[in-house]
């Protein structure tokens, strides 16, 4: 089981847009888990866009355009280890599952890969579990003055975190 977050260089367009115009992942992370949510395995990287990027995802991540430049990878040179990661996976979990596999899916094309990943067969959104932002889940799970950065592989943890709490089920 993974639980996947990615974040970007902004929100997805129109998808019938060309993918020049679409946003770029900035960072990926991953958290794989047995059944009980026992941590097995974590990816985590950043990826260095074509583009800078904008303040406020600067405000919104801690990450920067010299933090990208200096550590970042393209990311045709990150998928291979993703892929490796993924591979033999049943299971994915995203908070806002459609925008994480569509920027994947974005990022993918830009390098030709789209049908040379490892996908998940069960794609599960936990925002049918619980409506609102990971954050808000986050504070009824470790409580109300939990924060914390709006970082990927973090948010993959938390996400796991609230999954296995059973606080949001319906």
């Amino acid at each position: 089981m993974i639980y996947f977050d990615c974040e970007t260089s902004g929100l997805i367009k129109n998808l019938a847009l060309p993918l020049a115009q679409q946003p770029y992942i900035i960072e990926l992370g991953a958290v794989k888990t047995d059944n009980q949510g026992t941590e097995l395995e974590e990816f985590s990287c950043l990826i260095k866009p074509p583009i800078p990027i904008e303040p406020v995802i600067t405000k919104i991540t801690g990450i920067t355009n010299e933090q990208l430049a200096a550590e970042g990878m393209l990311f045709v040179e990150a998928w291979g280890a993703l892929a490796a990661f993924f591979l033999g996976e049943r299971e994915m979990l995203a908070h806002n599952a459609a925008f994480d596999h569509s920027m994947l899916m974005i990022e993918l094309s830009r390098i030709g890969k789209q049908y040379n990943f490892p996908w998940c067969s069960v794609v599960i959104d936990t925002m049918s579990r619980y409506h609102h932002k990971l954050s808000r889940w986050a504070q009824l799970v470790k409580g109300p003055d939990y924060v914390q950065p709006h970082r990927a592989v973090n948010d993959a943890r938390l996400l796991r975190d609230c999954w296995f709490s059973g606080i949001g089920d319906e």
